[in-house]
């Protein structure tokens, strides 16, 4: 038996799709298979007034509130992330919203992981177990750092029920601390495989030597062996989709059933020098969306899913016109959002008309800067006469528009910082913003031309010169901007994104006027 664990992470809203992905291969390939989600159990089991009595919290109204649309979604919000926090304090946790979790000790190091590991270990011995027989492999997802103290917890309890199981961790956070992985798989015996990269033969190898069988270890970090790393995998995903039939959408803090849903792995740019995140996916993969929209069709059919989060890195622009034109012609009348890139294709106002009356509501670019000069240092890849005019084109047509930027780029001089902010509180067809100060991110382009130390697990890096404290006294007096607050505020309360499909847009709109 194979078993599948989700560790909590930062969205309520819905289910994780790397499980997702990972229990359709296995079904595909008829071999057995158990899911634990334990964000289901943590909102359905844990998150319950018996445990929130002596905090004098009715978290189940809460909850409640959150899912009735009578009821002011902010507020309700506000009230969870404080009850939460309540309760997870007496653990050393801390719930952040949407950036998920936190703990009360710093962690800088392998050797940290695990001292957080023994500090929550009565947290994690909160969550259910099976019983386990010796040959069952046990998969833990870890996309982000703050899973890796629950994956040592999780897996050391189950290594105490039973020695002999073995188990595999995997996930991006993983792919991007690669370097330390040999470190943490010999600081104890608590994982007996690492995979990088999430390939889905990587995946079956890993399985395959757990079992003993002969397999290849590209990717699979296991104790005293030597690494070999190649991200240019390729996965035959031609007969691949989805199946959702191991989860329950309903069991998820949303007012409704939210279907987090993949229609490419990878960014098919993947060419930003900034940018880390097309690392850990290891290649770009089209997927089979003629398999996904008929699976999506049958969903719909059945009364499976209320609206659809795209999770894709970024859609290009035909797959989702596709998508949406097969919505249309199928009369399939859902909301859903995404994230692409700046694209001429958006120029086009009838293709963006198309996406709305599919049911587009929201949609997020990356556009990082508002300088020409910039953007080319950045390889971005995109015009930037053309990024007004696709702004224009989604705002108009009734989708909310939500862009992120980032000042202090090397060789960026101030005038380009203030015409970027300038560009994002007076433009009038955003509504919405992220701005952060450039970091080098590890495994990026940018950041291998520097030569940076991976002894920690820091997975980004200062640089000679960066000016970060100038940069973070510029957002900071920036978001003193009677309009930013109001989004920086609204922001604060949000569990996901997804919140924005319940919210009016004259609510969070920076720049809102009628369309």
């Amino acid at each position: 038996m194979i078993y599948l664990y989700t560790l909590p992470g930062i969205t309520f809203s819905y289910p994780d799709i790397k499980n997702i992905l990972y229990s359709t291969y296995l079904k595909n390939n008829k071999v057995n298979y158990k899911m634990y989600d334990y964000t289901d159990y943590f909102l359905n089991n844990l998150l319950v007034n018996a445990n929130f009595e002596k905090f004098g919290e009715d978290i189940e109204k809460i909850k409640y509130d959150i899912k009735d649309s009578s009821k002011d979604l902010l507020s309700a919000n506000h009230k969870f992330i404080e009850a939460v926090n309540k309760y997870l304090s007496q653990f050393g946790i801390i719930y952040q919203n949407n950036r998920g979790f936190n703990f009360q000790y710093p962690i800088k190091n392998i050797d940290d992981f695990i001292i957080v590991s023994n500090k929550i270990k009565n947290f994690i011995e909160l969550f259910p177990l099976d019983d386990f027989h010796d040959k069952d492999i046990i998969f833990v997802n870890v996309s982000y750092g703050f899973q890796v103290p629950m994956a040592i917890a999780l897996s050391n309890r189950i290594k105490c029920v039973n020695k002999s199981v073995k188990i595999i961790w995997g996930g991006n956070y993983l792919t991007q601390i690669n370097r330390n992985c040999d470190e943490l798989i010999n600081k104890g015996d608590f994982v007996n495989a690492i995979i990088i990269f999430n390939h889905l033969k990587t995946f079956q190898n890993a399985i395959s030597y757990c079992l003993g069988k002969n397999a290849d270890l590209i990717n699979i970090i296991v104790r005293n062996k030597t690494r070999f790393i190649e991200k240019n995998i390729l996965d035959n995903v031609e007969n691949y989709f989805l199946d959702y039939s191991s989860v329950s959408l309903e069991k998820y803090l949303s007012r409704d059933r939210i279907m987090p849903l993949l229609l490419n792995y990878g960014c098919y740019y993947h060419r930003c020098k900034f940018c880390s995140h097309y690392y850990h996916y290891g290649n770009y993969m089209p997927m089979n969306v003629k398999k996904i929209f008929k699976m999506v069709k049958e969903m719909y059919n059945n009364n499976r899913f209320d609206k659809i989060v795209f999770v894709d890195e970024c859609i290009p622009p035909n797959i989702i016109l596709d998508f949406a034109n097969y919505l249309i012609s199928n009369k399939i009348n859902i909301c859903w959002m995404m994230e692409t890139r700046i694209s001429e294709v958006y120029l086009d106002i009838d293709n963006v008309k198309q996406l709305a009356k599919s049911g587009c509501t929201f949609v997020s670019f990356g556009i990082e800067s508002y300088n020409k000069r910039i953007l080319k240092h950045m390889n971005k890849g995109i015009d930037i006469k053309s990024i007004k005019g696709v702004l224009k084109n989604f705002y108009i047509s009734g989708i909310v528009v939500a862009s992120t930027f980032m000042i202090g780029y090397p060789n960026e001089y101030y005038i380009n910082i203030y015409k970027t902010l300038y560009f994002i509180s007076h433009f009038k067809y955003i509504d919405l913003f992220g701005l952060n100060v450039f970091v080098l991110s590890r495994n990026s382009q940018i950041c291998d031309e520097i030569d940076c130390d991976c002894s920690n697990i820091n997975i980004t890096y200062r640089f000679y010169g960066d000016k970060r404290e100038k940069m973070e006294a510029i957002i900071k007096k920036f978001n003193q901007n009677k309009k930013v607050c109001q989004v920086n505020r609204i922001k604060s309360d949000l569990l996901n994104r997804c919140d924005y499909f319940y919210l009016k847009r004259k609510d969070f709109s920076i720049n809102y006027k009628e369309v």
